[in-house]
């Protein structure tokens, strides 16, 4: 089944959801779900029809689209992640929200599931594009740079997207069911390895820092020095964001630091 295919399964899921009554949660303001749960159906929607037009798009649209199809899915996970928020108002006691986390269980799973696909899918990416980089030069060293930035930072808001998930389920009395222990030897990998390549660029920079105190004049080592500041930078940026997904699902990231 494909990503998208899982996810439009929700739909079903959780249209038994609109046929609860409202509640009332302390201090006496309702609870409607009816809200939560139709944005989540007509995000599931639009994925689907999002998906529709990717199988039928020019392969110089099918890259953009699917990026596109990004952006709506963490727009549906984001709005699971409100799903759970307006259950977790509910009693504990109450049959709406036993009956309610009973019928959006079997939705929050694929989408789960659907996330870590996207992440290994993302990665597969990242490593055909790393092994392409090589040996690049100029614009076209800038351009596939760019690309695997992005590609990069991607793979984070999915991280993210997983990591508020979990947060969802422990906030309506849910267990992860080991979600949490799929993704963290990644995001420990990813961590391991975004700090030996800001290591070793940092040790250049200090280097090359020293050279150029020797060859004021040498353009070519500023512009070096300036290429690898800018990775740095952008390196530390996403280890930043790396340790903050580790410290939401309760991990120890001082050795990144």
């Amino acid at each position: 089944m494909s990503l998208i295919s899982r996810l439009f399964v929700l739909i079903s899921l959780v249209a038994g959801l609109q046929a609860l009554p409202t509640a009332a949660a302390p201090p006496g303001e309702p609870v409607d779900l009816r809200e939560s749960t139709l944005r989540v159906q007509q995000d599931l929607a639009a994925l689907e029809m999002l998906d529709e037009q990717i199988e039928r798009a020019a392969q110089q649209e099918h890259e953009a689209l699917v990026f596109r199809r990004d952006q709506r899915i963490f727009r549906t996970l984001q709005g699971m992640d409100q799903l759970l928020s307006d259950v977790s108002e509910l009693p504990n006691e109450s049959p709406e929200r036993s009956q309610t986390l009973e019928n959006v269980l079997p939705a929050l799973r694929i989408t789960a599931q659907s996330a870590l696909v996207r992440i290994d899918e993302l990665g597969a990416r990242i490593v055909t594009l790393q092994t392409d980089i090589q040996g690049q030069t100029g614009a076209e060293l800038i351009r596939h740079e760019a690309y695997l930035r992005a590609l990069q930072e991607l793979r984070l808001r999915y991280y993210q997207a997983l990591a508020q998930l979990i947060e969802g389920r422990t906030l309506v009395g849910l267990p992860d069911e080991r979600l949490g222990e799929q993704i963290l030897p990644q995001l420990h990998l990813l961590a391991e390895a975004m700090s030996g390549r800001i290591e070793i660029t940092g040790r250049g920079l200090r280097e090359l820092g020293q050279r150029a105190s020797r060859e004021a004049t040498n353009a070519d080592l500023d512009q070096v020095i300036a290429d690898l500041s800018r990775r740095q930078a952008a390196d530390l940026d996403q280890l930043d964001t790396i340790i903050s997904v580790l410290q939401r699902l309760g991990a120890d990231p001082v050795s990144y630091r």
